[in-house]
């Protein structure tokens, strides 16, 4: 049993039932309210089981836009039912986190089959966001959430954040004077983010030469300066700017709920997990004692819950019980009480997110649209770019749009999507595009077009010749490399290349391949990488050179270029094109734009989209026709 303490009781004392019991909750999270034919059982157990069609909870994911005009994806999960809470919820993610991470998963959509709108949001600080993210920002970020919801008639929420999440959740509702936040769930809270660093990711005199160098740098005009340095729950090492440091972890950062508590003035819960510590270099330290120290502070909530329940960082094989845990707290505050829900024009197709097993235990996840009305026979998985994911740019837009025009299409990461890519390997991800194959293989869909852009174009156009996957029948690649050392080589000078390399290779014959490094990027930024990626990915002898791949395949293949795009100009579209001499057909389009763009919104095709679906989907139609599935 877990251990829980009270500053006020809860009305009739002790612990109140919720009218949603336990079985109840346990079954919203075997359904996952929506994500249909695959179920979480924790971070590292997956199994993908075929689960009733019939949901009770309706998936978007959508887009909000702060005051100071930053997009913030999100997933807002809704019951689909004629009765909803009163109130809602808006979960935030820990410290490089993101909207579908291993609590935001399962927890947003339980508390949405519990009758609760939850909107699970990225922060600007979200994946490799964080590197140059500003703690104070992410006020504008939770205001802009609470907007959302306030827009789909929600006007009272139940903030929560998970880990780093728990920090700006608090420093909000403490300092904010937000009158829609009505109560606070600190999951695995921080209590005081500097001292942590300090003392036990750290050291003292590391930490204090860490706050010279970057104040150093900030005084110099070099904030910007992208570092190294250890952070999150194991201490791993983590790319921040200086400022980015100073702004989070600095003697003088905002990021120590412990000092402002005592303002939040509505009901707060705090849980952790029995196997939940930080671990650094320095020391060692469990989430209990964080939990305290705010609980301590707190004085003004008008009650307080600290709970300590199974399981570790995020509550791995015990889902449910939290859940359970906080819709009793929820009853017992008084705020389960409903109201009709608002009528809802649905898409022309169904939004699930998905969590597929890797080959290697971990777990890929992504969005699988399918139309509402009878889909065609053949499914679309797209591919997204370097550092990208399933729900932003290409890949983001081509699943909702080709799915409205009948494909079923998943949209998947790989393992190297947002700032995976620096531990990643080329061979690792034609493992991953195997596991999407053989997803859709398990919906029913034997026919398969592989739809790459950027960095996916390299994994589509090798795909086929390096399994012999007889279930794909088309390539389309945008934004198309035509070969990936040869282009890092137009960024890196010839010396700096040189010397990568050698560095790679001594790492990686050393048994150092996960020994990470800052390189320069096409963008005029830094790319991180580790020894393995390097070598993997962007020296002779990778397979990530599509002019070479596509040589030996013999499928219908289409390439798609928008004018605006210098990233991958239009001369690698031409190699490969001229190199696809097996391919029954190669159709080429070039997007004409008349609007000047950066060539990197032109190499995400920002403008046209819809000419880009519309492209796509009439070579899907006339190419690999239109029969419907049985």
């Amino acid at each position: 049993m877990g251990r829980e303490r009270r500053a006020t009781p809860l009305a009739g004392g002790g612990m109140v039932k919720s009218m949603w019991s336990r079985w109840q909750v346990l079954l919203a999270l075997v359904c996952l309210c929506g994500m249909g034919s695959v179920t979480v059982q924790g971070p590292r157990q997956v199994a993908a089981a075929r689960l009733p069609q019939a949901s009770p909870v309706v998936t978007r994911l959508v887009q909000v836009q702060t005051e100071d005009g930053v997009r913030l994806d999100g997933a807002l999960y809704t019951p689909d039912a004629p009765q909803q809470r009163t109130v809602g919820v808006v979960v935030l993610h820990g410290v490089g986190g993101r909207f579908y991470g291993e609590f935001e998963r399962f927890f947003a959509p339980a508390l949405a089959a519990a009758g609760y709108p939850a909107l699970a949001i990225n922060m600007r600080s979200h994946d490799a966001g964080y590197a140059d993210s500003r703690f104070p920002d992410s006020r504008l970020d939770v205001r802009a959430a609470l907007d959302y919801l306030a827009a789909q008639g929600v006007e009272r929420v139940f903030l929560v954040g998970h880990s780093l999440g728990s920090i700006t959740a608090a420093y909000y509702a403490a300092v904010a004077d937000d009158p829609r936040v009505v109560a606070v769930g600190l999951y695995s809270a921080i209590d005081d983010l500097p001292l942590i660093q300090r003392d036990y990711q750290q050291g003292a005199a590391d930490y204090d030469a860490w706050v010279a160098r970057t104040r150093a740098l900030v005084a110099q005009g070099e904030g910007d300066t992208m570092l190294l340095a250890p952070a999150g729950i194991t201490g791993a090492p983590r790319p921040m700017t200086a400022a980015t440091w100073l702004s989070w972890r600095g003697p003088d950062a905002e990021t120590a709920p412990v000092r402002y508590a005592g303002q939040i003035r509505v009901p707060l819960l705090l849980a952790w997990g029995e196997d939940d510590w930080t671990d650094g270099p320095a020391g060692r330290r469990h989430f209990r004692e964080d939990a305290a120290a705010i609980y301590a502070a707190a004085v003004a909530a008008p009650t307080r819950v600290m709970r300590e329940m199974p399981g570790d960082h995020y509550y791995a094989g015990h889902e449910g019980e939290l859940v359970a845990f906080t819709l009793d707290w929820l009853h017992g505050q008084g705020l389960d009480a409903s109201q009709p829900a608002a009528p809802q024009t649905p898409e022309p197709y169904r939004t699930e997110l998905v969590y597929l097993p890797a080959a290697d235990g971990s777990v890929l996840e992504g969005a699988w649209y399918t139309p509402r009305e009878q889909p065609q026979s053949v499914a679309v998985l797209t591919l997204h770019g370097t550092g990208g994911n399933f729900y932003s740019g290409p890949a983001g837009f081509l699943g909702p749009g080709l799915a409205a025009r009948g494909y079923p299409v998943l949209a998947l990461n790989r393992r190297d999507h947002d700032a995976g890519f620096a531990q990643s390997t080329f061979e690792g991800g034609l493992a991953d595009v195997g596991a999407g194959v053989d997803f859709l293989a398990a919906q029913g869909y034997d026919r398969v077009v592989l739809a790459g852009h950027s960095l996916g174009t390299t994994f589509a156009s090798a795909y086929v010749p390096q399994t012999n996957d007889a279930r794909i029948v088309g390539l389309v690649l945008s934004g198309t490399l035509a070969d990936l050392p040869a282009r890092t080589q137009e960024f890196i000078p010839p010396d700096d290349y040189a010397a990568t390399e050698s560095w790679a290779e001594q790492a990686v014959a050393a048994g150092r391949g996960r020994e990470l490094r800052l390189i320069p990027y096409y963008t005029g930024g830094q790319l991180l990488t580790s020894a393995r990626a390097f070598l993997s990915y962007r020296v002779a002898g990778s397979l990530a050179v599509p002019r070479e791949q596509v040589q030996d395949v013999a499928l219908p293949l289409l390439i798609v270029h928008d004018s605006n795009d210098l990233v991958a100009r239009r001369e690698f579209s031409e190699e490969v094109a001229a190199s696809a001499l097996l391919a029954p057909t190669v159709t080429q389009v070039e997007l004409r734009d008349p609007t000047p763009r950066d060539p990197n919104a032109g190499h995400s095709h920002v403008g046209l989209e819809t000419e880009t679906i519309t492209t796509i989907g009439a070579w899907l139609d006339a190419q690999i026709g239109p029969r419907r599935a049985q």
